[in-house]
C-alpha cells in the first residue's frame, strides 16, 4: 500500500466512508478516549487505510481520534487486489477484540455482501478462511466471524425486528445475541388466527388438534355432522397443534 500525509487530502474531517468500513461499530467513552490520549503522547502508529477510489475503508476510529487529539493523520492507499471485505474483516478482527455475540452481529450483517464476493480470490491474511465460500450464505458468514450458524441467524432475527437499544448493547458488549433475540421475540405482537364469519344458515366450528391426532380430530367433526373447510387450517410451529375448521348447515335455521 502506498502511504501519504495528510496533505494529499484536501479536508481529511471530510472523507467519504465505504459501507463496508460501517460494518464494525464505532467505539465511545471511555475507549474513545484512550484512543485519543495515546495518539496525543505516540502519535498514530497504524495508517488510515483508503479505497483507490479515495473512501475510506479502514480506521474511522483513527481519523476521529487524529482529529480530536490534534494528530496529522496517514494513509495509505489499498492496491485494489483481492477483496476489500475480506480486507476490512482481517483488519478488524486482527486488532479488536469482540466476543462472540458481537462477531455474530457482525456476520448477521455480513450474509447479503458474501454472495457477491464469493467469486473473488483470497487475498487477506489474518482470517480463517476454510469452508466459507460453500454452503449458504449464513454458513459462510458463520465461517468467517468463527461464530455458529445459530448465533448467525439469532442475531439476523434481532437484525430484522430493528429494535436499535437491544442493537446498541449487543454491539457493545454488554447483552449476549441469545438474550437480545428473545427480548426481540418477546416484544413482537402474538399472530392471530381468525375464523371467518358464517354465512346465513351456517354454523362454523374451530378446533385446535392434538399433535398426531388431525385424523381422529376430523372423524369425530364428521361424526358429528361438520366437514372440513378447505384450506381453512394452520398449524402452530410452538406445540405443533392443528386448527381444524369445518361447518354444517344450521339445523335451526
Amino acid at each position: 500500500m502506498k502511504q501519504q500525509q495528510s496533505g494529499g487530502i484536501a479536508d481529511p474531517a471530510s472523507i467519504e466512508v465505504h459501507p463496508i468500513a460501517n460494518l464494525f461499530p464505532m467505539i465511545e467513552g471511555a475507549e474513545f478516549e484512550e484512543l485519543v490520549e495515546d495518539l496525543r503522547q505516540n502519535g498514530l502508529r497504524t495508517p488510515i487505510v483508503l479505497h483507490p477510489d479515495g473512501r475510506l475503508l479502514d480506521g474511522r476510529n483513527r481519523l476521529r481520534a487524529c482529529l480530536s487529539a490534534g494528530v496529522e493523520p496517514r494513509f495509505e492507499r489499498w492496491d485494489g487486489a483481492g477483496s476489500e471485505l475480506e480486507l476490512v474483516i482481517s483488519l478488524n478482527l486482527r486488532r479488536r477484540h469482540l466476543n462472540e455475540s458481537q462477531r455474530a452481529l457482525l456476520a448477521a450483517r455480513l450474509r447479503d455482501k458474501l454472495a457477491a464476493e464469493s467469486g473473488k480470490p483470497l487475498s487477506a491474511k489474518g482470517i480463517s478462511s476454510a469452508n466459507w465460500r460453500s454452503g449458504k450464505s449464513a454458513e459462510r458468514a458463520a465461517a468467517l466471524l468463527n461464530v455458529s450458524s445459530r448465533s448467525v441467524e439469532r442475531a439476523s432475527q434481532l437484525l430484522k425486528v430493528g429494535d436499535r437499544r437491544l442493537l446498541v448493547l449487543v454491539e457493545s458488549g454488554l447483552l449476549a445475541v441469545s438474550a437480545a433475540a428473545g427480548k426481540a421475540a418477546g416484544r413482537q405482537p402474538k399472530a392471530r388466527r381468525t375464523v371467518r364469519r358464517p354465512s346465513p344458515g351456517e354454523v362454523v366450528l374451530a378446533m385446535w388438534a392434538p399433535p398426531g391426532r388431525v385424523e381422529e380430530a376430523t372423524k369425530l367433526v364428521e361424526q358429528w355432522g361438520f366437514r372440513r373447510t378447505p384450506g381453512a387450517h394452520g398449524a402452530a410451529p410452538e406445540s405443533e397443534r392443528t386448527l381444524l375448521v369445518a361447518s354444517r348447515l344450521n339445523p335451526l335455521s
